[in-house]
């Protein structure tokens, strides 16, 4: 679909590009003349719907520890799924046959997450399965996300022993959450003796602002070294239930997204300065703004898909079953373990990329938000709706400032191009 983007020019005229967001490529909407024509290239990663594991070419290997959690977030993803997911727990006495079978297959992961749950309701496990992953791997990264409750002194020299890195899920102290990590001494002297600690606030229904939350740390003297600011809740099939404690209000989007969009200006003029601490976004902007700048249809693989659809990233559990998502696992997919029963299968019904999404095919911004999670097939369920207003506070931003980058000036507006509807205005 085509839109028409309105651009305010330093020299106060305005210039209207056309922008297909199939295709991701910009026109004179005088001429009809492609603009970018000399950096564009083909797009050779289309869609499949099939897909099969290369062994030596994961980029990033999720291992899910189970689905155990020492809190009981409103807004949270598995909420809904502890008691009925097929993920494995993953007990001490599986550490050995699972690094075996790794060894044995020769797989080659670009980086490892471990997943859950909170991983460190796992912890007597992890502390068989990190060092023997780090002999394994001694040069991939390693990571894990956690809400931090369980940090000690004691957990984080050992993490930094064998350089394993991790980000706290903390969303304030007045948040959905309940309760706050800053309030137990033991988490906060492990988090001080750390040079830097790197944060993921969810924003849902009931989160606080980014600097609310910074200013919780700086008060604890707790040094940050990177906030993220691209994490929103999400809505599945499996927490449809859960879909008004994640749906940010509307008056709070409209805020969120113009704070996303100076700290994304920030870093652009000054990637060195204080806007470092949000390098991640910076990082995801970059990545969005290269695919506008190439040309790159929302059909490729690497924009519609989900991480977790054999075709880059993979999940799986202790015991080597492929698992549909790292926040979902409520099907397998196969088993990894088995390279005889890697066979090409039909994920049409697990993952729906956006190009058979009509509704975000409509929008202008889908390449941006990669078409929210892959798991939605109706587009008129609560779940979709919810996803689309979260994500349009991140897409939006990376939207912006793509096409102001590429074309100077600053986008004032958009429009549909075959009926001429307003879809945007800016007045930022």
């Amino acid at each position: 679909m085509n839109f028409d983007l309105t651009l305010e020019k330093p020299n106060g005229i305005n210039q209207i590009i056309r922008f297909d967001n199939e295709t991701n490529r910009f026109y004179d909407s005088l001429t009809g003349v492609l603009l970018l024509s000399d950096q564009l290239v083909n797009d050779w990663c289309r869609y499949s719907p099939y897909g099969k594991i290369d062994y030596n070419n994961i980029n990033l290997l999720y291992i899910m520890m189970g689905l155990k959690c020492n809190y009981d977030c409103e807004y949270c993803h598995q909420k809904n799924i502890r008691s009925n997911t097929i993920a494995s727990d993953f007990t001490p006495k599986k550490v050995q046959p699972f690094i075996e079978n790794l060894s044995r297959l020769g797989v080659k992961p670009g980086r490892i997450a471990i997943w859950g749950g909170e991983p460190l309701v796992y912890w007597k496990t992890l502390k068989l399965l990190l060092p023997a992953l780090r002999e394994l791997y001694p040069d991939v990264n390693i990571n894990f996300p956690t809400n931090g409750s369980l940090l000690s002194e004691e957990i984080v020299s050992f993490l930094r022993k064998y350089r394993i890195g991790y980000f706290i899920s903390y969303d304030g102290r007045s948040s959905a959450r309940g309760k706050s990590i800053l309030d137990d001494e033991t988490v906060v002297r492990a988090l001080r003796a750390e040079r830097g600690v790197a944060i993921m606030p969810t924003w849902n229904k009931k989160s606080i602002p980014i600097l609310a939350i910074r200013k919780e740390f700086q008060e604890k003297n707790i040094k940050l070294n990177h906030i993220a600011l691209y994490a929103v809740a999400r809505c599945n099939s499996y927490n449809r239930a859960l879909a008004g404690e994640m749906e940010i209000p509307s008056e709070r989007r409209s805020v969120i997204e113009k704070y996303l969009y100076s700290k994304l200006f920030e870093c652009r003029l000054n990637p060195d300065g204080e806007s470092r601490l949000y390098k991640g976004f910076l990082g995801i902007y970059l990545d969005t703004l290269k695919k506008y700048r190439l040309g790159i249809g929302i059909d490729s693989r690497d924009i519609t898909l989900c991480a977790n659809s054999w075709l880059g990233d993979i999940t799986i559990d202790a015991d080597g079953k492929v698992l549909n998502c790292m926040n979902a696992p409520m099907l397998s997919l196969g088993n990894f373990w088995n390279k005889n029963n890697n066979k090409p299968q039909d994920l049409s019904q697990v993952f729906q990329p956006p190009i058979f999404k009509e509704k975000c095919f409509m929008c202008p911004y889908v390449s941006a938000c990669k078409g929210g999670c892959p798991l939605i097939h109706d587009e008129d369920s609560p779940e979709f709706l919810v996803s689309c207003k979260n994500l349009q506070v991140m897409a939006i931003p990376l939207f912006k400032l793509s096409v102001e980058e590429l074309f100077g000036g600053r986008l004032i507006k958009i429009v549909r191009s075959a009926d001429g509807l307003l879809l945007k205005s800016f007045d930022y």
